[in-house]
């Protein structure tokens, strides 16, 4: 990364971002990109500098890597690069009418511009949930992805509460380990938030081939130290004891900052398409945000969507013009399973699954247009679709009519394919 660009004779501007996620490492990649010319300010209260958090609950628990190897650049070379880090230090009161964002060591920063990336935080389980005696860990960041390692190297067992991605991705990094797993999913199946159940079905199946069990449409009432390892209590009045305990549950934005200082919130941190607060010179983006989308709110927590917001906004700072519209995608690793997603499943209205092999494609469709598809170990599908949707309509009857084959799809406009004809990606 090359130093960000600042002319010797123009009045320096401020920017001040609070957070050290992906957000925040994409928005300082996009204004070196984009010549921003003022002066960056990084704020985050981890001591880490921005760093990869989706191996946390994969590689990191596996294999021996070290906190160091996520970073995607050092304190120092951040520095190098003309950015401004403040680490191991919360942002705990924003005043915009000042402009003015005091930190927990005293010091206050006056700011031209602020972006909030402050992610989002653990789900905790209910209130009505006896958790007093119990010794539950959660993995949202590096000190949490040390201490559950840790653990499980002393343990043989693990209960995970959660069947979303995180949770699954810890099933599977501890089977493959070889410890005894079993997951507690409120919901009648796993990943009910984040996939359809064709998806999920082969996932619980693969996870049920590697020896973990479920206990599914089952809430946990109570978590307590036990004479050996932790129990966890069950409604139906069974009891799972483990070594260890990872609640699993969901994430809840970071958006104290915002609210203290009068900004709108909606769940998370009301923006506009723009990735613009309710004041304009404060920007929100990643997992601390909502933004509108068919008359709603909606929240993503996705590398995807860290990135492409923090592009728009870096563009809007370098006086270019810029708007989120986005065709969301996830991905998770699970065993030999590549997991992908792309699109909005909320609202089909029916779904479609061809499989060959241990490759699968779940097109999901409403109206006789494709919203979503999931797709395990089909790269290619997923990559085709997120290209099509995002240039446009991907209508149920084309995909009939080229026999699924995106490549045929993927043509000049105007220009129609012969059945024998394939067009690369």
């Amino acid at each position: 990364m090359t130093e960000l660009f600042r002319p010797s004779d123009a009045p320096v501007e401020t920017l001040v971002v609070v957070g050290t996620g992906h957000a925040a490492s994409a928005l300082v990649a996009s204004l070196n990109q984009h010549r921003y010319q003022g002066r960056v300010v990084l704020v985050g209260d981890e001591k880490h500098p921005p760093y990869n958090r989706p191996p946390l609950s994969k590689k990191f628990l596996s294999e021996d890597v070290q906190p160091q190897e996520l970073y995607f650049r050092s304190e120092d070379q951040l520095a190098k690069n003309g950015v401004e880090v403040r680490l191991g230090v919360a942002a705990v009161e924003l005043n915009p009418l000042a402009h003015t964002l005091k930190l927990g060591s005293g010091d206050v920063l006056s700011y031209d511009k602020l972006v909030l990336a402050t992610g989002a935080g653990p789900r905790g389980l209910p209130r009505s949930v006896d958790e007093t005696e119990g010794n539950l860990n959660v993995l949202r960041n590096i000190a949490d992805a040390v201490r559950l390692k840790a653990e499980l190297g002393r343990a043989q067992s693990i209960a995970i509460i959660g069947a979303g991605y995180v949770g699954l991705e810890v099933a599977a990094s501890s089977a493959l380990l070889g410890k005894r797993v079993t997951v507690i999913e409120a919901a009648p199946r796993v990943l009910a938030r984040v996939a359809g159940p064709e998806l999920a079905g082969i996932v619980q199946a693969a996870h049920e081939a590697h020896g973990v069990s479920f206990r599914l449409e089952s809430m946990v009432t109570r978590v307590a130290q036990a004479a050996s390892g932790i129990d966890v209590f069950l409604a139906d009045g069974e009891r799972v004891n483990a070594g260890v305990v990872l609640c699993a549950i969901g994430a809840v934005p970071n958006v104290a900052l915002a609210e203290g200082a009068g900004l709108a919130v909606n769940r998370g941190i009301v923006t506009d398409t723009r990735c613009a607060t309710s004041d304009e010179r404060i920007f929100a983006i990643g997992d601390c945000a909502t933004f509108p989308r068919d008359g709603d709110l909606v929240q993503l927590e996705s590398v995807q969507n860290a990135s492409d917001q923090a592009d728009v906004v870096a563009r809007q700072l370098c006086g270019l013009e810029a708007e989120y519209a986005p065709v969301p995608w996830f991905w998770s690793d699970q065993y030999d399973l590549r997991l992908q997603s792309v699109g909005f499943r909320k609202g089909s209205d029916g779904s479609l699954l061809r499989s060959k092999e241990n490759s699968h494609a779940i097109w999901h469709h409403r109206d006789g247009r494709v919203v979503a598809l999931d797709t395990i170990n089909a790269s290619r599908d997923h990559m085709m679709a997120r290209k099509l949707m995002a240039r446009g309509e991907l209508h149920l009857n084309s995909l009939h009519e080229v026999e699924f084959d995106l490549s045929r799809l993927w043509a000049p406009s105007g220009q129609r394919l012969n059945a024998s004809e394939r067009v690369a990606p």
